[in-house]
């Protein structure tokens, strides 16, 4: 199996997974949804005008930056855009975005340049890009439990879509939703 993409059928940009009990998911894949996933409070602020209100948030920890891509690791002209400032980028955050592999991570970031660890699968001047430190507070594990941040642990069932969106928000979808003839969902 592999990741893959799922949306609506007339937007497919969500990276997803379908489970099923035992070796039909594979835990490379399991492991790849899962290290890419993301808590909400990444752009929370306290008391800043038109942000997501998080009382007890310390401020934003992620990055929201726009880049060029060139089908390779480096990413130049990194320009802030929102959220935690540039400086705070360090080796092993995750980066998130359009043509950016799942599990991608910072391997080096200096001035308006960053290597990360995977080959940007496009070429694009003004890429939009997330960079978030490694979030360990959502994950999947095999047993078919899905904890999202600040909501709890959802029960997973077999053919259920465990996707993420290009912040790391996992979204659960019911197989029977998902999987009949008709469906608005794709799976690819």
């Amino acid at each position: 199996m592999a990741l893959h993409t799922f949306g609506t059928n007339a937007n497919n940009l969500l990276i997803a997974l379908k489970y099923f009990p035992g070796a039909a998911t594979l835990d490379t894949d399991i492991g790849n949804l899962e290290n890419s996933l993301a808590s909400d409070v990444w752009t929370a602020q306290k008391g800043t005008p038109g942000a997501p209100q998080v009382p007890d948030s310390p401020g934003p920890t992620g990055t929201i930056a726009t880049g060029t891509t060139a089908g390779t690791v480096t990413v130049t002209a990194v320009t802030f855009v929102a959220g935690a400032p540039l400086a705070t980028i360090t080796p092993g955050d995750v980066v998130l975005g359009a043509g950016i592999p799942s599990t991608t991570y910072v391997v080096t970031f200096s001035g308006t340049t960053m290597v990360m660890s995977a080959a940007a699968t496009t070429s694009l001047t003004g890429q939009y890009l997330l960079v978030l430190p490694q979030d360990n507070t959502a994950w999947f594990k095999r047993d078919g439990r899905l904890f999202v941040p600040n909501r709890g642990v959802l029960k997973i069932r077999p053919g259920d879509v465990i996707a993420r969106d290009n912040t790391g928000w996992p979204i659960l979808v019911s197989g029977a939703s998902a999987n009949y003839p008709g469906s608005q969902w794709t799976f690819t």
